[in-house]
């Protein structure tokens, strides 16, 4: 301290000085950008606690708090203000009556190291920033914009100390002659994002004048989850349209939607295991059950849906598990598209009399794996001369698929990997007009899925994914609603209980078509064998119309297929009388009609082949060919 004092005032503020510059320089050097945008301003807030006492404790009393930060502000800056006095005495000036002016220096010298210390950090760290980004964002982009490279840099270039973190974020003005080709805006974006180390941005291209500019900046964040338990996220569920459920929220925490009756009606979701598809289709079915949808769900697992298997009552249609359930179940849902199909055969284009029903859910559980169970079942059960291969449960899949917008039967599909075959065929997929991607994916996967749409590479964030929709991918955080919020959701809108976990032969009603209620698809229950009948029984003129063939139709079909072993052998063998079981005979009847309709598929097919032999040729020449062939 004694080699302090006899170095003087001015020796002593020329070393400070120099001092300063060079510790300033080394910590923004050393820190670099992750230090510099906020180096100054911390220095600044250190400095005004170092006078002013230190920040407040809240915990304290306000009259027990101010006066102590204010008597340690005063004794901290009186010291500081003693010592530079003590300093500018060492000039030689006497002590003597000069205390008012030892007073001023010392506190106007505290104030000056202060002031010049902030100075002297800030204008490092903007020395810092001019050459570490600007200088080089500068030199790479003058060519492309085609700015000389003696041109002042701040003139056309602004690179926040955020860089573009900041309000406006990067701006790059172009030249007034500078022809905005798309290669040359790509190039210039690519520019500004490599030299600047920019990842997660958003360009926008602005003409102003005879300028256009570039600006850069941040993507809004994406929120981290999105829970049901949120008052404003429930709030959202609850303002939901009926036939556009609340899928999640998208950056700047906008709500994400999709419309099933204008978007698309068919849901596929694919992903990994363990990646959450279970959990975004209850989330989705329980939202549209409350506006009063009805599901039914094909669940082989048997343990994917557990919050809905044990409910009962309105709108709870029937829990399929077992592989002969899902197959009877696909038919009759299949069956009631059709009847809901057939309903508008009378409607006008005034809409008179139009056709009323509930929206029907169906969640279909790994459908790689249940469709290829599906046609191994029906290879099992197959009556023999049939040619149908994939059997009528996946041709139901198929055909709800292909009409499910206009009567409100909608598929919600999860599958690990959506192999075109495994799902009916190309035609069959490109009905999932929506396809939703969660949490873990395959480059392939998404390729194959979502081929017009660049591919997104999976983060892994739990719930985390995209909602593709034709040619647009919407980054999205899926909603997370439990099972129990998911099950009290469905019970607070619809009448609808728990049934004992021991009684799984629950019953459900489907709602109606009109005011008469009538049953999608029945619980699985033991079915007692009908009783036997004679063909003159099961005819439409004659019996009761088992099958919708007069007797004498039904006669001649019987010795013509009974020749081919297609017709089916009677329970009874009465050479007078004999007896066959009703269910046979419906099925032979189904199968009949579905040969019937594979022939005349086929001989209009051979008589399309037959026309596309003709030759056309112009007006001079003849229409077709003779029968000779000349």
């Amino acid at each position: 301290m004694s080699e302090l004092f006899e170095l003087g005032l001015w020796q002593v503020a020329v070393w400070w000085l120099v001092g300063t510059v060079v510790v300033a320089s080394v910590w923004v050097v050393l820190a670099g950008q992750h230090r510099t945008v906020w180096t100054d301003r911390a220095a600044a807030r250190w400095a005004w606690h170092w006078v002013s006492g230190g920040p407040s404790e809240t915990e304290r009393s306000m009259v027990v708090e101010v006066p102590r930060r204010l008597l340690v502000g005063a004794a901290r800056t009186t010291a500081a203000a003693a010592v530079v006095a003590a300093l500018y005495r060492q000039s030689g000036t006497p002590w003597g009556s000069g205390m008012g002016t030892l007073a001023a220096v010392g506190f106007g010298g505290v104030a000056v190291l202060v002031v010049g210390t902030l100075l002297i950090i800030w204008a490092a760290v903007r020395v810092y920033h001019w050459l570490r980004w600007v200088r080089p964002l500068h030199l790479a982009l003058c060519n492309v914009a085609g700015w000389p490279e003696d041109k002042r840099p701040g003139s056309w270039i602004r690179v926040p100390r955020e860089r573009a973190e900041g309000d406006d974020g990067v701006i790059v003005v172009m030249p007034p002659d500078w022809e905005p080709r798309e290669a040359k805006k790509e190039a210039v974006l690519e520019i500004v994002k490599a030299k600047l180390d920019l990842h997660d941005v958003t360009a926008t291209w602005v003409t102003a004048g005879r300028h256009s500019y570039l600006q850069v900046r941040p993507r809004e964040p994406m929120p981290k989850v999105v829970r049901f338990a949120d008052p404003k996220v429930r709030r959202l569920v609850e303002e939901a349209k009926p036939s556009a459920p609340l899928f999640g929220l998208t950056r700047g925490g906008k709500p994400v939607f999709v419309d099933l009756d204008s978007d698309s009606p068919h849901l596929l979701l694919s992903a990994g295991t363990g990646a959450g598809k279970s959990w975004t289709l209850h989330m989705l079915a329980a939202q549209l059950m409350a506006h009063g949808a009805s599901l039914a769900v094909l669940d082989h697992k048997r343990h994917s849906h557990r919050w809905v298997r044990h409910l009962e009552g309105e709108g709870i249609i029937h829990y399929a598990a077992d592989i002969e359930d899902i197959h009877e179940t696909l038919i009759r849902l299949g069956e009631e598209a059709e009847r809901r199909n057939r309903a508008w055969d009378h409607v006008d284009i005034d809409n008179t009399g139009a056709p009323t029903y509930p929206r029907l859910i169906i969640l279909c559980e790994e459908l790689n794996a249940t469709m290829h169970l599906l046609k191994s079942y029906w290879r099992e059960i197959r009556p023999r001369g049939d040619a149908d291969l994939s059997g009528p449960a996946v041709r139901a899949m198929r055909n709800i698929l292909y009409m499910g917008r206009a009567v409100k039967v909608h598929v919600f599909a999860v599958a690990q990997m959506a192999i075109a075959n495994d799902v009916g065929g190309p035609a069959a997929r490109e009905n999932f007009a929506v396809r939703l991607f969660t949490t873990t994916w395959t480059k392939n996967n998404w390729e194959m899925l979502a081929p017009q749409v660049p591919w997104q590479r999976a983060t892994g964030h739990k719930g985390r994914g995209f909602v593709v929709r034709g040619d647009q991918a919407i980054e999205t955080q899926f909603l997370l609603m439990t099972e129990h919020e998911a099950r009290e959701l469905v019970m607070a809108n619809r009448d609808v209980r728990v049934r004992p976990p021991e009684d799984v032969a629950g019953r459900a009603d489907a709602s109606p078509l009109g005011d008469s209620p009538r049953h999608v698809a029945e619980p699985r229950h033991v079915e007692t064998a009908p009783k036997p009948v004679t063909l003159w029984r099961a005819s439409r003129d004659k019996g009761v119309g088992i099958v919708p063939l007069t007797y004498a139709a039904l006669s001649k079909a019987r010795d013509r297929d009974r020749a081919k072993g297609l017709f089916p052998k009677p329970v009874v063998e009465d050479p007078s009388r004999p007896l066959y079981d009703p269910r046979d005979l419906r099925r032979w009847f189904e199968l009949r009609s579905q040969r019937s309709s594979v022939d005349a598929a086929s001989a209009e097919e051979r008589q399309r082949s037959s026309d596309d032999d003709e030759v056309v040729v112009g007006a001079g020449g003849a229409a077709g060919r003779e029968p000779g062939g000349r």
